[in-house]
């Protein structure tokens, strides 16, 4: 199955949703593709503790950040430092949430530029679960 986006962005994790939520609020037409956080769901304890503090976050816009994440849903008086890995994960999730990011399940099998190497444009294709989505 062949798609158009102007910005395909491979993978769900952190890095992925903040630009799929910079993008949104930008207005750049974007397929997120990948299942949110599943690195960090398949292959990190919940115990693993990050060597990042609460003060850093994934929101380019610094509205849904991590402190803002624990305010909202632990209270203002919750502190955290170092974060636990499941601690973030559900972070992630609810800023997945919180911007209606929507990721598409499966894979980028093939991607082709249009004629012009600066072209917007570029078709590509999807295997796995994405295929029966769209």
């Amino acid at each position: 199955m062949k798609q158009r986006t102007d910005l395909l962005i491979v993978g769900a994790g952190p890095y992925g949703l903040a630009t799929a939520a910079y993008a949104q609020m930008r207005g750049v037409d974007h397929v997120l593709l990948g299942e949110p956080m599943e690195f960090w769901w398949r292959h990190m304890p919940d115990d693993m503790l990050l060597r990042s503090g609460p003060e850093w976050h994934i929101d380019p816009l610094d509205i849904h950040t991590f402190e803002s994440y624990i305010a909202t849903s632990h209270g203002s008086r919750y502190s955290v430092n170092p974060i636990p890995v499941g601690l973030f994960r559900d972070y992630g999730d609810w800023f997945r949430r919180a911007y209606h990011l929507d990721a598409k399940p499966g894979w980028c099998e093939s991607r082709q530029s249009g004629q012009d190497s600066l072209s917007r444009h570029g078709d590509w294709r999807i295997r796995g679960p994405a295929q029966a989505q769209s």
